[in-house]
């Protein structure tokens, strides 16, 4: 296993996957998890053969337009898990509002949206005063399991499990059957009464991949594959960055003024419900779309991204035998003052359009063609999340900073020790 800490490394490494087929991450777990269980391999574990198969169904996710048809959806979903708030949370003694496990509050925003997006259908997680559904928080509290369980055995040399089914393994293996059961009755229609059908004329991804999946000779394993990918992989990753967003926010009250008077300004709209946020109006948007880019910068959702490759290589000056392990660490990389100025502070304004940033040191969302593909959705919902919470709060949090925690480094978690207070916007 080899480390690569700097961005021209990064790039040779990645070009090097792009050019050769060299694939990403090596999760055996999961591919040992899939195997004894005869499930369809997810598309992140996929050899290069199949996954080239079925990377047309994973390029629907990367068109810009599907988020322009998407962002008044997903901004509608992200005033309602504002409206829920104070239903979710604890009313404080000063008025202000906190959520107990705020982690768990935004993981049925994200899954709503990312339900919505496969299905055009409402399950209703954010809706106000309605019950979730115990077969959704089940499946949260699966997707919870199995990515704490992947991020563990990620950076372990372990694999006793290969051999005797330790109890790790054996809690993985049973949080995968039940989500992939859960993305499989999804696509067969077997689920709860959706509280509603999505009329905005969008076609959902399940259609589309049915249709896709007939043009290019797939089966519906392939499909799923996708499926588990979408569903699975775009709950615990963005809600994670929503929640270090969240507390950047709370931390930067001067940054998070700027933001609530842009919003204002670009909607033209300072009282009553804010509007759902229009792709045109969304472009207007660059100090709040910067904002999170840079949160995520200092805190991404994956602080380390995988390749293999399938030929040897020299890395500086270093023999690199073909099938190494390289690891890409984007989270020393987007903190290391050599790329970024000031690292540990989160400012919107280094992008601006006369500044330039090296792609290969910010690896968020990895690069080439194993970036992640719901990377466009992942950032709508970030961005309709903050313009919809900012509008109908101030956030306040006590400490200076936040801390980072996890098993393994696949996706940190902030600690949630102190807590973020909602201070209703009470000029409004």
């Amino acid at each position: 296993m080899v480390v690569v800490t700097d961005p021209d490394s990064i790039e040779f490494v990645i070009r090097k996957a792009m050019n050769n087929g060299g694939k990403g991450p090596n999760l055996d777990i999961v591919d040992q998890v899939s195997n004894d269980n005869h499930l369809p391999h997810s598309i992140a574990t996929q050899e290069v053969e199949k996954w080239k198969k079925t990377r047309p169904l994973v390029n629907v996710l990367l068109h810009p337009s599907l988020i322009n048809n998407l962002s008044p959806r997903i901004s509608s979903i992200a005033q309602e898990w504002v409206m829920k708030i104070q239903e979710l949370g604890r009313k404080q003694g000063d008025g202000s509002w906190v959520l107990p496990n705020m982690k768990s509050a935004l993981n049925l925003y994200t899954m709503e949206n990312i339900i919505a997006l496969s299905l055009g259908k409402r399950f209703g997680l954010t809706t106000p005063k309605k019950q979730v559904p115990e077969d959704a928080q089940q499946y949260i509290n699966d997707v919870e399991e199995m990515v704490a369980r992947i991020s563990s055995a990620l950076l372990s040399s372990n694999t006793l499990y290969k051999y005797v089914k330790t109890p790790s393994y054996r809690k993985l293996e049973q949080a995968t059957k039940s989500a992939m059961n859960y993305a499989r009755r999804i696509r067969q229609g077997q689920m709860i009464t959706p509280l509603e059908t999505l009329d905005d004329g969008l076609q959902n991804l399940a259609t589309v991949y049915t249709d896709l999946a007939k043009k290019n000779g797939l089966s519906e394993d392939d499909i799923l594959a996708v499926d588990i990918g979408v569903v699975v992989s775009g709950v615990d990753t963005t809600s994670a960055m929503c929640m270090v967003v969240l507390y950047e926010l709370a931390i930067n009250p001067s940054l998070q003024e700027e933001l609530y008077q842009e919003l204002c300004t670009v909607m033209n709209v300072k009282s009553g419900p804010l509007p759902p946020i229009q792709p045109h109006q969304l472009k207007q948007l660059t100090t709040l779309k910067n904002f999170v880019k840079d949160a995520i910068r200092k805190s991404p959702s994956a602080a380390l991204n995988m390749r293999k490759l399938f030929e040897d290589v020299e890395i500086q000056g270093y023999h690199i035998p073909k099938n190494t392990e390289i690891i890409l660490n984007n989270f020393g990389v987007n903190r290391d003052e050599k790329y970024f100025e000031n690292p540990l502070q989160v400012d919107p304004h280094r992008f601006d359009k006369e500044t330039k940033v090296n792609e290969y040191s910010m690896l968020m969302f990895g690069l080439g063609e194993r970036a992640c593909p719901g990377k466009r959705v992942a950032m709508a919902e970030v961005y309709m999340l903050v313009a919809n919470v900012v509008y109908e709060y101030h956030l306040q949090c006590d400490a200076k900073d936040y801390e980072l925690k996890g098993p393994g480094l696949l996706v940190p978690q902030v600690n949630e020790t102190n807590q973020i207070k909602f201070v209703s916007r009470e000029s409004k």
